[in-house]
């Protein structure tokens, strides 16, 4: 008698962790691409190259405190499943662009446009539904996505980093073919978990769960300075990465499509090595501790690249700079996830994704007139001196520095 052979279902957090991941595959693939459309495919100067960044990063800070509030009254998985199914429109209208060799900075700024509202949409939607999935284990689930995030962005920068081989077309290809298959985990996922309750559904008025939203991150003094510490970050630090960084090594060590790719290769690299490490070490006692220690050696990181000899040497600082920024971001996530209240999580961290990437905008925009007017080691030197200033003064007066994880938040 021949024995049947059953499959056990996906479990919700491995179908967690593959939409994510896909994501985060497409958007290595367009940080790479997307920065060298710009500044190699169509040669623009650090002004456009900054206005560029800022529409990409704009429509969050339009956008996603309102993607938040609908985050929590329509649920997670079916906002997720909805956006991330229509980011391959903008990939497939570039597509058209490319294929009729009919690509212009116009066209480059709408695709930066409509995928800048698919991310508005999603990340609220995806980063409320961890909590729900992770039960008692938050912090430990934040580190796994954190370490799945930077771990397929690696693959994402390799896949654009063979632009010269494959081609535009190829490469942008592989971009939808991510997003195509976390749409389908996350409409997976949508299945499996029960519907979000129907008092949600006719919950308070739109603008007053986002006041709502904001009164509770005000009102805990450790989320308050996480939310401060991400403004400067996505000002300060954001923008030197997305703009001063790869104008540098165009200007200075005439990069190409390998270089940007090994650019933000080591950077994950950096960031996967410290996810890795906080999985074997265990949960964080002071995770505000490490957070601000994050952003103080990260200094450090931007500096060395400002004032590297070579591009070798931009490599190891930015290899530096991820492990921080690896620090940074899993210490930030897990503060602001443990602190929301049942029921406000997508707002939460959508406020918490608006000080990140609202502030990335301006911080765009800062480095181009920085690169344009200072030159592009200047333009790396003056954020990382100012966030320096930013760090010593939050280290001397805020409460995050002594948080204890298990503390009520309020008593932070």
């Amino acid at each position: 008698m021949s024995k049947v052979v059953t499959f056990s279902p996906v479990r919700p957090l491995t179908l967690y962790l593959l939409a994510t991941g896909s994501w985060f595959a497409a958007l290595g693939v367009q940080t790479v691409f997307f920065t060298w459309l710009v500044t190699l495919a169509l040669h623009e100067s650090p002004d456009k190259v900054g206005l560029a960044q800022f529409t990409m990063m704009l429509p969050t800070l339009a956008l996603i405190l309102w993607a938040g509030v609908a985050a929590d009254r329509l649920g997670g998985a079916r906002l997720a499943t909805w956006a991330q199914s229509l980011s391959l429109l903008p990939v497939l209208g570039l597509l058209t662009l490319l294929a009729q060799d009919a690509l212009s900075y116009s066209g480059v700024l709408v695709y930066a446009l409509a995928m800048g509202v698919v991310q508005a949409f999603l990340t609220p939607a995806r980063d409320g539904l961890l909590a729900q999935l992770a039960g008692d284990r938050l912090q430990r689930a934040v580190v796994q996505v954190s370490l799945v995030q930077f771990g397929v962005q690696l693959l994402g920068f390799l896949v654009a980093g063979l632009t010269d081989t494959l081609g535009p077309l190829g490469v942008l290809s592989l971009q939808g073919i991510f997003l195509a298959f976390g749409a389908l985990c996350f409409a997976t996922l949508r299945r499996r978990l029960p519907a979000p309750p129907p008092a949600r559904a006719s919950a308070e008025p739109l603008t007053q769960g986002l006041r709502a939203g904001i009164r509770t991150v005000l009102a805990v003094p450790a989320l308050r300075t996480v939310v401060l510490m991400n403004l400067a970050v996505g000002l300060l630090f954001m923008g030197s990465f997305q703009v001063g960084i790869p104008l540098l090594v165009r200007d200075v060590f005439n990069a190409g499509a390998a270089e940007l790719a090994a650019l933000n290769a080591v950077h994950v690299v950096g960031a996967v090595v410290t996810m890795v490490s906080l999985l074997r070490y265990g949960d964080v006692l002071h995770p505000g501790r490490l957070l601000l220690l994050g952003v103080l050696l990260g200094v450090g990181g931007l500096s060395g690249m400002g004032l590297a000899p070579s591009f070798a040497w931009v490599l190891f600082f930015n290899f530096c700079w991820g492990v921080t920024g690896g620090m940074v971001m899993a210490m930030a996530r897990a503060l602001m996830q443990e602190g929301a209240p049942e029921g406000q999580r997508g707002r939460v961290m959508a406020f918490f994704t608006l000080t990140f990437m609202g502030a990335g905008p301006l911080g765009a925009l800062l480095s181009g007139y920085l690169v344009e007017r200072l030159g592009p080691r200047l333009a790396l030197l003056m954020p990382a001196g100012l966030m320096l200033l930013v760090i010593l003064a939050v280290i001397a007066r805020s409460p995050l520095w002594a948080y204890r994880r298990g503390a009520a938040p309020s008593g932070a």
